[in-house]
């Protein structure tokens, strides 16, 4: 569902897009959409490939959370820390889904 949404927002022509977090993008756009992609896709493709080499889940997505916190403390640590565990799990179940990314 959230790669659905970047998807749908990076196909609107707007100029200017205010998030829910992270502030106020102008121009283009679409760009920034098309790199939050990106940059959730490398998320989900490294995370599965430590879950695959035997690192332990909690120990993953509490040093993801830790590296989150550091730019973007909106949140309590305790609430993105939840919210990475729960990233990686859909990140487990949509393994062996279609490609969630292609744009």
């Amino acid at each position: 569902m959230y790669c659905s949404s970047i998807k749908k927002l990076s196909a609107l022509p707007a100029k200017i897009a205010v998030l829910s977090h992270n502030g106020v993008i102008q121009g283009n756009v679409r760009n920034h959409f098309q790199k939050a992609l990106k940059a959730t896709q490398l998320y989900h493709e490294e995370m599965l490939k430590r879950l695959a080499g035997g690192e332990d889940l909690k120990k993953i997505s509490l040093e993801i959370a830790r590296h989150v916190y550091t730019f973007t403390n909106m949140q309590p640590f305790e609430v993105i820390h939840g919210l990475t565990r729960v990233m990686m799990k859909r990140s487990q179940s949509a393994a062996g889904k279609e490609n969630l990314f292609n744009m």
